[in-house]
């Protein structure tokens, strides 16, 4: 998982140029997936689990109901959309790691198992392979786990599911972190693993939740009338867990961009710096987003529920809180 930063560290110094669209897209369709499991998984349990289980008045069960089975729906798509990404990934991992082999023949299954059982290097206590062949189970075993959601006995423990998968998608991702060579490691190395899955996790985290409760708030129209105070109470505590997020977000981003931008050059003379200029402005409108929601928009939505304007808070949290997630 951590080519999530895809060749842009190994890039950092080398002459400008453009992986192939193919490339491109691949990464982020991984990226994307894993974040919908990371994000969604965590966001479910920190965010969404709390206010269902929550006993306070004016919350209707059958809300309750839509929402949970909503939530079950959402993350076992996610997991189906793991499964086919990191075989993708897989298959480019084959494709840098062998200039002989073609996209084509690393997706063949015979090719992928020769690249993850491949031996360790003289030195090295495992092989990159194998790190990349325990992440690989780990990330299956999450995706098993949360498509088996869509069997409605399963989707009845959606809070075991959802508990057991969060976890192991985490560990999935430091896995390949782990240096092949312990001898050769320094205080630098063991430092710059540290602030890339701080940046892979967070972002997953931001993403991922963002765009899970986006989805899951397209259940607005199966709503009773009072499901205003309940996605009220969903936002609010999401702002807590996005702004750990994006805190972490954006102290590994700027030490990462420290180390691996010399100067102000590099962000068009080099693929690091130019990946950095595509993604620095999303993340500035996300940001901004996030920045309305919780200092425009969420006070709006506690004044309209204290005056007793349900219907009003309705409108806000249901229709304004999606758009202005989705515009970035």
């Amino acid at each position: 998982m951590s080519d999530l930063l895809p060749a842009m560290t190994l890039a950092a110094s080398a002459p400008a140029s453009w992986p192939a669209w193919s490339r491109v897209l691949g990464v982020f369709a991984y990226f994307a997936a894993v974040a919908s499991v990371i994000g969604g998984t965590l966001t479910y349990l920190a965010v969404v689990r709390p206010v269902l289980r929550a006993k306070d008045a004016g919350i209707d069960n059958a809300d309750v109901v839509i929402m949970r089975r909503r939530s079950a729906t959402l993350l076992a798509s996610s997991g189906l959309a793991l499964v086919v990404a990191a075989y993708l990934q897989l298959a480019d991992q084959v494709d840098r790691a062998d200039t002989g082999t073609s996209y084509g023949e690393a997706l063949a299954p015979t090719r992928m198992w020769q690249f993850l059982t491949q031996p360790a290097k003289p030195g090295s206590w495992v092989s990159s392979g194998t790190l990349i062949l325990g992440q690989d189970v780990l990330l299956v075993v999450v995706a098993g786990l949360l498509a088996a959601l869509f069997v409605s006995s399963v989707r009845r423990g959606l809070d075991t599911v959802a508990m057991v998968a969060a976890p192991l998608a985490v560990t999935a991702s430091l896995v390949t972190s782990l240096p092949t060579k312990l001898r050769d490691e320094t205080f630098d190395d063991v430092l710059g693993a540290v602030m890339t899955q701080t940046h892979i996790i967070g972002g997953c985290t931001w993403v991922g939740g963002l765009a899970g409760l986006a989805l899951l708030s397209r259940t607005r129209r199966a709503l009773g009338t009072r499901a205003g105070l309940l996605w009220a109470r969903v936002w609010q505590r999401f702002s807590i867990l996005a702004l750990t997020a994006v805190g972490g977000v954006i102290i590994s981003g700027s030490w990462l961009t420290w180390k691996h931008v010399g100067n102000v050059s590099e962000f068009t003379t080099t693929t690091y710096g130019r990946f950095l200029l595509v993604k620095l402005p999303s993340v500035l409108a996300i940001v901004s987003a996030g920045a309305y929601n919780q200092f425009l928009l969420t006070p709006r939505i506690a004044e309209k529920h204290a005056a007793g304007e349900m219907g009003k808070g309705f409108a806000l949290t249901l229709r304004h809180f999606p758009a202005v997630v989705a515009c970035p």
